[in-house]
């Protein structure tokens, strides 16, 4: 999820699936744009409970380290705890609620598991704002997906 107002993106990628558990990782650069926040977001997702880890590569100059963050569980139990990160994440970083975003998903997906994933998203009552934008991506980008495939 990149954001438009000002530089900066937050990424997730599914590490493993087994039936209804999944394997998520939160990924965020050392660069320009988060390096002031950075130890900020760290600590963050530490107090949060979240298991952490820091790589270093000191040859790269752009992006001397990397925070991984891994989460795993059931699919729907996840979804809330992805929406937890992620706003955690976002909020440490100055993102906000009327800022601009896109959003890119890539791999192929079950339309009616991304119909699912959208009404939980909507109907998630601790991040509201958050899911409701995402929600309102995930459908609209989910349409075209549909209807460019007839």
């Amino acid at each position: 999820m990149e954001c438009e107002s000002k530089p900066g993106f937050l990424q997730l990628a599914i590490l493993e699936r087994r039936d209804q558990r999944l394997g998520v990782e939160f990924g965020l650069p050392d660069a320009d744009w988060s390096h002031d926040q950075f130890e900020l977001v760290h600590y963050a997702m530490d107090s949060a409970g979240y298991s952490t880890e820091v790589e270093t590569n000191e040859d790269n100059e752009q992006v001397p380290r990397f925070l991984r963050v891994y989460v795993e569980g059931d699919r729907k139990d996840l979804t809330i705890t992805l929406l937890e990160l992620l706003e955690t994440a976002a909020s440490k970083l100055g993102f906000g609620v009327d800022d601009q975003y896109t959003v890119q998903m890539q791999g192929e997906t079950d339309p009616q598991y991304i119909d699912d994933l959208a009404t939980q998203l909507e109907q998630s009552p601790r991040r509201p704002w958050f899911g409701r934008t995402l929600a309102k991506f995930i459908r609209r980008t989910n349409q075209s997906s549909k209807s460019s495939k007839k």
